[in-house]
């Protein structure tokens, strides 16, 4: 073949030659031109060599943002059943507070939800009975204590009765 290679074509055929240490056949010089035809589009294609590190950089950068977005996905929809769990705990709590009350006082809001007045009247009430609790729980015991003591000082005339309403 008589054809003068391109500069490239002509350095390929330059290193195979040095690699095998001697000429190149017909055949071989085909298929070498075959594949810096093949390799010339390629590069072509892409105006500078592929940097490795850049593009593992990007890569990167592309598996962090997906990450994100779904721990960002994830926190949204924990939050919208964070807010789902809230609301069914409070309707339930209403529903639970309008059968001990008369049926007149019964008022959800356009969505179905307990109003904030009755909200307020649950929330009012749930405080009322803890507190109630807790003042059962330690302060009765301590009531009752007192008035054991008090009982006992009146009968060994520690301290006097206290006076009749016969006065």
């Amino acid at each position: 073949m008589n054809e003068t290679p391109d500069p490239k074509t002509q350095a390929l055929y330059d290193l195979t030659r040095q690699w095998l240490g001697r000429e190149l056949s017909d055949a071989e010089r085909a298929q070498l031109r075959a594949f810096a035809v093949a390799t010339q589009g390629t590069a072509q294609a892409t105006s500078e060599a592929p940097n490795p590190a850049q593009s593992s950089r990007a890569a990167e950068i592309e598996r962090t943002r997906q990450r994100v977005d779904a721990a960002r996905r994830s926190a949204d929809n924990a939050t919208r059943e964070g807010e789902q769990a809230v609301h069914d705990a409070v309707a339930a709590a209403a529903a639970a507070q309008d059968m001990a009350r008369p049926k007149g006082h019964a008022g959800l809001d356009p969505e179905g939800r307990p109003s904030a007045g009755q909200q307020a009247d649950l929330l009012a009430e749930t405080i009322r009975r803890e507190v109630q609790e807790q003042f059962d729980r330690h302060f009765a015991v301590l009531a009752q204590q007192m008035q054991d003591v008090v009982d006992a000082a009146r009968a060994q005339g520690v301290i006097a009765s206290p006076p009749s309403s016969a006065d």
